[in-house]
């Protein structure tokens, strides 16, 4: 102990008496343990950190599918029926979030985000009620889908806001749509819901049995299940297809060819962040790589100046074991220092962080956590001595040689054996650092042709808000409508506004709904009707959103309740039922479908182009569309086409509405280039980090690339001065050191192409409209990597060029 503490102080007394390399050294470090301390943050609460809830590995989900389809949402009646019969299963519940409008509390009303529960939903997942309880059984469907009790539980924020959190508020009365329940408990504030931001109210699914015991219908409701003692996934996948497989022979009409899996809700609650979180992980792994690199090609340089030293050292007793150990403490607390520093700049790195994922409950839980901070200490110290161990070894080496022989090669200046070792060093930082651009490369190539997709309508200048209706005021189809066109008829009076008009669901605005149809003249059997999206649409809707009309006409006023019912379809919905019989569907106009579930035909009277409806990076999917007049939802979007900026219309937006139902809230107000901003930033920010690590490790290697080639000409100079004292000329030498330097640049370059490739083919799932090993990218980012390469040499190069001989011989 007493030795490590001399070894400490002096590697202290060091490192104070050199501060321009402690310094440089120091900030080289930072920077990589910053980067990575920052994205280790989002790897530990995201993919390292198990779901907050009780016993998380046996909570499974449960998910439908159908041929050609992904994972999707399950139908009620299906979750009885597995409810019933799997064994597999300590617990089985379903839950679908959505919006509310919100009165009681003696507040204004307001749209709130909630969740409609079965009663099982809490005790599956071990939740403990701040007050009150969960939901009772009387909450759950009861025989042949009775009323369900009408109770509430409320989330921690609404307690708080709407409340003023009374602990006296159980039993009151909150009106949800117009209609009364009771609350009967309040969540803690530590609870996070999988899928959503925190919801503010949690209402039992069986309320709305009506809607929910359609069986085929999927309106968004998400299973989870408990794995019974001793069960595997495997097992519980296996019993789960086989009830399917039964109900698909018992309900063929609903069922066929649908089918369900089970996975784990901590891998399901990963998928989509995890290839981006692993590739920033790896970039930034890579920037501290580079790092150590610099860090070790300045160690090398500083042990060959105190080679006299160790020599000294040596000869006054110093065995190499004590040397080694001395250089490693020096190293060792450069590599904490380091990570002293990084601490601060990956607090400033996970602010950033959750800057971009503001207002969400992963933004909150991101921080410098105990494992963290372990982390992070740990990287610098372990980075401290990998650095420093080569240098350490070389220099106790050369030590042991004697102190005359020492005192030789230290008058002569040589050090051969550490340039090998300070070229490969280089080349692995040109690799490395080309392996980042080229991932950097792609993701913004990617995100160029994301920017630039034609979503196929219009979104400058256009106001998008979402109305909900309640059932108790809008109970029938005649009173929606009446409020429907009324209140476009008064947007359409306000100067702000240019149009407006109605759909359900709105492009770009995360919701999708579908439903099979029955093509006229064909069979229409179990399994042989077509399933496509659709949408509910006033009339001047495809003139706001700016949807050319391609053939036959679009929908009029005078498509009402009475009239024949009518719908158009757009040009993929033609093709896909009719190819080949008209360019732009014109043969589909005037045939006939029916929805399923309506005994109605409807004539379709127009076909409009594809647009871009559930995802940006989506491709266009057929699209039918309906007539609010004859089909009329109580949930939609306002769409308004501005006359100057949209945000100018809000206000007219909430006054038309206030003065139809002051009760009416009206929720998310925004701009559609807001939402198609939203719809990219899946993309963004990956694509920010990745570049910003890629400029970082491209910093860091011209600076590697010029301190090594300033060295090396250093090293050199008595060589430079007998050559041109030989008669060299200034441009040969020139050449003699670009020619070096574009050798280990060359195969940096080599190695890093085909790391590149490789981990192009790697991040396929992250690139869109760009293959992996897109050539024109990868050629883009060589020749700035080596551009960038010969440039940090170029300093060095012309000072050897300026070399005079007389000066460079002196000594000898």
């Amino acid at each position: 102990m007493t030795d490590l503490l001399l070894d400490l102080r002096y590697a202290v007394r060091t490192l104070l008496r050199r501060p321009g390399f402690t310094a440089v050294a120091v900030a080289t470090l930072a920077l990589g343990i910053g980067a990575n301390t920052a994205i280790f943050s989002a790897v530990h609460r995201f993919l390292l950190s198990p779901p907050p809830f009780a016993d998380p590995q046996g909570l499974m989900v449960v998910y439908e599918t159908s041929s050609g389809g992904g994972k999707g949402p399950v139908a009620v009646p299906n979750y009885l029926d597995l409810q019933r019969e799997a064994r597999s299963f300590a617990g089985l519940e379903v839950f679908s979030p959505n919006f509310f409008n919100l009165a009681g509390g003696g507040e204004r009303p307001e749209r709130v985000e909630g969740v409609r529960v079965t009663p099982g939903f809490f005790p599956l997942l071990g939740v403990e009620m701040k007050l009150g309880r969960g939901l009772p059984e009387s909450a759950g469907f009861g025989p042949s889908g009775t009323s369900a009790e009408r109770v509430a539980v409320l989330g921690h924020g609404l307690w708080q806001r709407r409340f003023g959190a009374d602990p006296d508020v159980l039993g009151s009365t909150l009106r949800v749509n117009e209609e009364p329940f009771t609350i009967v408990g309040v969540l803690g504030e530590d609870f996070r819901m999988p899928w959503s931001r925190q919801p503010d109210v949690w209402l039992p699914l069986a309320v709305w049995s009506d809607e929910f015991l359609v069986r085929g219908s999927h309106n968004n409701t998400l299973m989870l299940g408990r794995l019974a003692p001793g069960v595997t996934p495997a097992a519980a996948d296996a019993e789960v297809k086989t009830v399917y497989a039964e109900l698909e022979r018992e309900y063929p009409g609903t069922n066929t060819d649908h089918t369900a899996g089970v996975e784990p809700l901590a891998e399901q609650l990963v998928e989509d962040v995890r290839p981006a979180l692993l590739v920033l992980w790896a970039a930034v792994g890579f920037v501290l790589l580079i790092a150590c690199a610099n860090l070790a090609n300045l160690t090398l340089a500083r042990a060959a100046g105190r080679r006299r030293e160790m020599a000294v050292r040596r000869a006054l007793g110093a065995d190499r074991l004590r040397l080694v150990r001395q250089l490693l403490t020096e190293s060792a607390l450069l590599g904490l220092l380091g990570s002293a520093v990084g601490l601060l700049l990956g607090a400033w790195g996970i602010e950033a962080l959750r800057a971009a994922a503001a207002g969400t409950p992963e933004a909150e839980a991101l921080g410098l956590h105990p494992p963290v901070l372990v982390f992070s200490v740990a990287l610098g110290l372990l980075t401290g001595l990998a650095v420093g161990l080569v240098p350490a070894l070389s220099a106790s080496r050369t030590a042991a040689g004697g102190l005359a022989a020492s005192l030789a090669e230290g008058g002569r200046g040589g050090e051969r054996s550490g340039r090998r070792l300070r070229r490969l060093l280089v080349a692995a930082e040109i690799a490395m650092a080309l392996v980042l651009l080229i991932g950097a490369g792609l993701m913004i190539a990617s995100f160029r042709q994301l920017a630039g997709i034609d979503t196929g309508f219009t979104v400058e200048h256009r106001l998008v808000a979402s109305v909900l209706l309640p059932e108790g005021t809008y109970a029938d189809d005649a009173r929606r409508r009446d409020l429907y066109d009324r209140l476009l008829e008064r947007l359409a009076g306000r100067p702000e506004v240019a149009s407006a008009a109605f759909a359900s669901p709105l492009p770009l605005t995360n919701a999708t709904s579908s439903a099979s149809v029955d093509v006229e003249g064909r069979d229409n059997g179990p399994g042989k009707s077509p399933s496509f999206r659709y949408s509910t649409v006033s009339p001047g809707y495809f003139e706001t959103m700016g949807i050319p009309l391609l053939a036959g006409r679009p929908l009029r006023a005078g498509d009402g309740p009475q009239a024949p019912k009518v719908m158009l379809i757009d040009e993929l919905t033609a093709e896909r039922l009719w190819p080949g019989e008209s360019e732009h569907g014109e043969a589909a106009v005037g045939r006939r479908l029916r929805p399923n579930g309506y005994d109605d035909w409807y004539t379709i009277v127009g076909v409009v182009a594809s647009v871009i409806h559930h995802g940006i990076d989506r491709p266009r999917e057929p699209h039918v569309y309906y007539s609010l007049e004859q089909r009329t939802p109580d949930r939609g979007h306002l769409v308004v086409a501005t006359v100057g900026a949209p945000e100018s219309a809000a206000a007219a937006l909430r006054e038309e509405l206030a003065a139809l139902d002051p009760d009416l809230p009206l929720g998310e107000v925004e701009s559609l280039a807001e939402r198609r901003s939203d719809a990219l930033e899946s993309y963004w920010y990956p694509m920010l980090l990745l570049g910003a690590f890629a400029f970082l490790a491209l910093a860091l290697a011209a600076l590697g690339i010029y301190g090594v080639m300033a060295y090396a000409v250093a090293q050199r100079t008595r060589e430079i001065g007998l050559r041109m004292a030989l008669g060299a000329a200034r441009r040969q030498v020139l050449s003699l050191v670009l020619g070096d330097a574009a050798r280990v640049t060359a195969t940096g370059l080599v190695v890093g192409l085909a790391g590149g490739v490789a981990l192009s083919r790697l991040m396929a799932g992250l690139l869109y409209g760009v293959a992996p090993g897109d050539p024109v990218t990868l050629a883009a980012v060589t020749a700035l990597l080596a551009a960038v390469a010969l440039a940090a040499c170029w300093l060095p190069a012309r000072r050897a060029a300026r070399v005079e001989p007389t000066v460079a011989l002196r000594w000898e």
